[in-house]
Formats: C-alpha cells, structure tokens, sequence
C-alpha cells in the first residue's frame, strides 16, 4: 500500500467506526425503551365522563400513600412502575389533583374546587419515599403533601429528610409540607400562604376511620378523612376505590365494581358506555350478601328505578340507610310480597305488605321525598305511605340485601337500578 492509499484509509476506517458506534448507541437506546417503558394495566379502566354539572364541587378526596422503606429494596422497582400507573390511571378516569393548602383556601373563602379533586399524602415522611416518589411525581405534574414528625427530624434521624431539604420543598411549590408535634396535630406550611394549623387535642387533624374513607366536604376543617391505598392495589382497585365515594348529584346507575376481587357499589353515568346489569348470588356457606353505595350519602329525597330478570329469595333495599345505628327504610321483594318497613335501632315496624303475583323478575319504582314514599310494584298502581318522624328526614347510604331462608339458595339475575337524586 502506498504512502498516500495508506492515508485515504485512515479516515476510511474512523468512519467506519464512528457508524458502528451509532448503530450500538441507537439500538441500546430502543432496547432500554423496551426494557424499562412502564407497562399498561389500564385498559381494565373506563373513563368516567364528566358532565358540567360535575366540573365544580365542594368536596375532595384524600389518600394516604404507601411509602416506600429500605427494608423493602427489592420492591422498589415494582412500586416505581406502580405510582406510575396509579398517577396515570387517576388522570384518565378524570381525578386531578391539587395541595392541601389550595384546598383549604377556596374551601374557606366559600370557593369551590375542581370535581374530583385528590389530594395525596405521604405520612411519615420517609427520605427514601421521596426519593422514589418525586420525580415520578414531577413527570406527572402531580403535587402532594408532605407530613413528617418534628421530634425525628430535630434528632436528625436518617430515614427522615432535613428541615432544609422540607424547606426547599416548600419552595418548590409543588409541596406542602406538615410538621407533626403530635399525633393530633400538624403545621402545614406552603409557599403561596401563611401556615395553616390542623388539628388538636379534642379535634384531632385525622378521624379515627383507620384509613378507610377519602371523602372530605365543605370548608369545615380540623377532622379530616384519608383512605390508606395498600401498596399492592392495581390501578382498577385504587380508581374503583375513589369511585365509591365519589358523591352523585345526577342520574346514574348503581353498579358494581371490583377492589381487590371483592365487589364494591359505584355509580355510572347514564352516557357511560360501561354495562349497567349485573348479577347477585349468595355463596353457598353464607345466608345473605349486602352491597351498599356511598355516594348517595349527601341525598334525602331521590327516585330509584329497580328491576330484574329473574329473583330467587328476598331482595332487600335500604333506604336512607344509617350504618352505624342500621336504621332506614327497607322495601323488601319476593315472589309474592313487596313490604315497607321502618328499621330503627329498637326494631322494625311495618307500614305496608303488597302481594303480588310474579313470573320470577320484578320491577320497582321508589320516590322519596321528605315524609312522603311513593312506590310502585311491577308497573300497577302506587301505593303512597305516609313515613313516621324518624325516618322523613334522614339522609344515609342505599344497600341491597340478597337473602333466602334455605342457605345458598337466592339470586337476582340482570339486575339494574337508576338513581335520581331530588333538590334537598
């Protein structure tokens, strides 16, 4: 080879290399996307459409995150990919978020806020949560609060971040940041308004609902609701969840839902494309199964349209429900009698018995309003009922109750049920 080939192939061969390179470059690019892209569970979610009537509110939703320890190392590649899809997962099914103190200061200055608001919260605050959870957070664009004990912070315990690092979180603005002298109480502190003190002694900040409800509503303050979201929920448990308590002012069907493969009542929008019949039976080693729905809650008078294929036992509806003394109305049908009953903590009393005469399925129309209820059986007359005192002004929860005397032996078929809420 001459001198001058010898020099022509020099920069022949660089050339040569410097393409392979890119080659390699741009194939570990796509494999790592591949690899590590967060995979979809969502399809299991239906968007819940929003109506105007739902774009403003004067209620919120709280949860309680899972935080994430050292001591559970080898999960924290799991629980990245799952905050990813929760976060996605809310957003698509039309919760948004929003700080705590936002919250506070429209509520308070009698301001609503968006429908569907969530506010997340992280307590403790442990340092290796945050490092996990903000920048997923920040892709998001999702803010949170941040809650941690002042005595293990003044100690400078390493699990806990520094008072500097709280601060600059503050700053940030996509924080705000609780510091807990007690159990009872916290300073929240954010960047756009002065502290804000939640809780004490005799009104602590979290009721004593151990996690289990995330509605809050209206600007009272100071007993706050948080549901704790288990750190093995899928994206379809912790939307359905939400659902549950999300409170209904329109029209929709009650339906079910799956958490954790238990079935819990949620509401859908008459426009929702989701299937709106579902089936109930009780298992063979149990009498009964109850079903209830949270989002009534807020509504005394109201209609409810009710039917069914095909009844086997007795189908019992609770109305204006009160779980905690298990009273209400109950409108209980079979294959031979519709009866209005008033539960009360002291017994029952009966205020009306229909008999009827059925081909296996039913249908029912129910309108409550104030001491007044109108019901009428399979399509015949109404039969009006004057209510006794107790029970004309109670707002409470619906539940249904499957049940039969012979164990295992009831079911309703293509079961459906529409809920009008009435102006109060």
């Amino acid at each position: 080879m001459t001198p001058a080939a010898e020099h022509d192939h020099v920069p022949e061969s660089y050339a040569r290399l410097w393409l392979l390179l890119g080659v390699c470059v741009l194939a570990s690019t796509v494999l790592y996307w591949q690899v590590t892209k967060i995979p979809s569970r969502l399809s299991t979610i239906s968007p819940s459409p929003t109506t105007p009537a739902e774009s403003s509110a004067d209620w919120f939703l709280t949860l309680r995150m899972p935080a994430i320890t050292s001591q559970y190392e080898s999960g924290i590649d799991t629980m990245r990919v799952r905050y990813e899809e929760w976060l996605e997962g809310m957003r698509q099914a039309g919760f948004e978020p929003m700080r705590l103190s936002e919250v506070y200061r429209r509520l308070k200055d009698g301001r609503d806020v968006p429908a569907r608001t969530v506010v997340l919260v992280f307590e403790p605050g442990f340092r290796r949560t945050y490092e996990i959870v903000a920048p997923i957070l920040a892709r998001h664009e999702w803010p949170a609060v941040w809650i941690t004990p002042t005595t293990e912070m003044s100690k400078g315990h390493r699990e806990y971040l520094t008072y500097h690092k709280t601060a600059q979180m503050v700053q940030s603005g996509w924080w705000d940041v609780g510091y807990m002298d007690t159990l009872s109480h916290f300073l929240l502190k954010s960047k756009d308004q002065e502290p804000i003190d939640f809780g004490n002694e005799d009104a602590p900040a979290w009721s004593k609902t151990a996690g289990g409800l995330a509605l809050n509503r209206g600007p009272i303050f100071g007993t706050m609701n948080r549901l704790h979201v288990l750190s093995d929920w899928t994206t379809a448990d912790l939307v359905n969840r939400l659902r549950v308590e999300v409170p209904i002012d329109q029209p929709v069907y009650l339906t079910l839902a799956p958490v954790q493969n238990m079935n819990w009542g949620i509401s859908t929008p008459q426009n929702s494309s989701e299937e709106k019949y579902f089936d109930l039976a009780v298992p063979l080693w149990r009498r009964g199964v109850m079903l209830g729905w949270f989002g009534v809650k807020s509504h005394a008078n109201f209609s409810l349209e009710a039917e069914a294929a095909d009844l086997i036992g007795n189908l019992a509806f609770r109305l204006r429900w009160n779980e905690l003394e298990g009273s209400g109305l109950v409108v209980t049908v079979s294959r031979r009698i519709w009866s209005i009953q008033q539960q009360s903590p002291t017994g029952s009393v009966l205020l009306r018995r229909i008999y009827r005469r059925s081909s296996g399925g039913f249908r029912m129309s129910v309108q409550l309003t104030d001491s007044v209820m109108t019901l009428t059986p399979d399509g015949e007359s109404p039969e009006t009922v004057l209510l006794p005192m107790g029970a004309r002004t109670n707002s409470g929860v619906i539940q249904i109750y499957l049940y039969d005397a012979l164990k295992g032996s009831a079911q309703a078929k293509a079961l459906r049920m529409l809920y009008t809420p009435s102006p109060s």
